[in-house]
């Protein structure tokens, strides 16, 4: 796929507009669903957080603030 998309830049979470990001990350899973992005983050401690961003076309916008999934995994 090299070249049929043109460039794409990495912006790390720290560098992210959205408050409340979550240290440590391992892990990260994205699922689209139309023009919708959801975005979930692990953490090395295990702490499961998500945030939603908006989707059209190449352009992703997040501006909705990182929250922690409860109940947590493994949560009694």
């Amino acid at each position: 796929m090299a070249g049929q998309w043109g460039d794409f830049d990495w912006t790390g979470f720290a560098a992210a507009p959205v408050a409340g990001c979550p240290a440590g990350v391992c892990t990260v899973v994205l699922a689209v669903h139309g023009n919708g992005v959801k975005v979930e983050a692990v953490t090395k401690t295990g702490t499961l957080c998500h945030t939603r961003c908006g989707a059209n076309g190449r352009a992703v916008s997040c501006d909705v603030p990182w929250a922690a999934v409860h109940p947590q995994p493994g949560a009694a």
